[in-house]
C-alpha cells in the first residue's frame, strides 16, 4: 500500500459571469459590450474581466496563475437593469495562464481552474461564480 503524496493542489473548476456574448481583442485591450453589470469576475474564459477591488485581493492573497491588462468595457444598447447614460464600473482585464501548479489556470478542453486559496479569495468577492467540485 503506498501512502504517496502529491504536491499538486486540488484543482477546482469555475465559470465567473458571463456578461457578454463577444469581444475583440486588439493589440491586447480586450473589449467588450456588456449585457448588465458585470459580477467581480465575468467573461468567457479565456477572456475574463475583472473589479480593481478583486484583482487587488488577488495580488494581496499572492495567487499565481494570471497578470492583469487594460480592458475596454461599455454596456451593449439592450442590456439588462441598466438605465440610459450609466457607465459600467472600471474593469481591468484578467488573462491566465496555462499553469496547472498555480492558482489559476486555464486550458482549452478543461476550462479555468483555481486552488482552494483562489477560490476563497473569488468567493468572498464574487456573487455569481458557478464552481465546479473536482471528481
Amino acid at each position: 500500500m503506498s501512502t504517496e503524496q502529491t504536491d499538486t493542489p486540488r484543482r477546482i473548476r469555475i465559470d465567473p459571469d458571463p456578461a457578454w456574448d463577444g469581444y475583440d481583442d486588439t493589440d491586447g485591450v480586450l473589449s467588450v459590450e456588456i449585457s448588465w453589470a458585470p459580477d467581480a469576475l465575468a467573461g468567457r474564459p479565456p477572456q475574463l474581466i475583472a473589479t480593481p477591488e478583486l484583482v487587488a485581493a488577488l495580488s494581496a492573497a499572492e495567487l499565481t496563475g494570471y497578470r492583469t491588462g487594460e480592458a475596454r468595457v461599455s454596456y451593449d444598447e439592450d442590456a439588462f437593469d441598466v438605465e440610459e447614460g450609466d457607465t459600467p464600473p472600471p474593469m481591468v482585464r484578467l488573462v491566465v495562464e496555462d499553469t496547472p501548479e498555480a492558482d489559476f489556470s486555464y486550458r482549452r478542453g478543461r476550462g479555468l481552474t483555481v486552488s482552494e486559496r483562489a477560490l476563497a479569495v473569488l468567493q468572498a468577492h464574487c456573487r455569481n461564480l458557478t464552481v465546479t467540485p473536482p471528481g
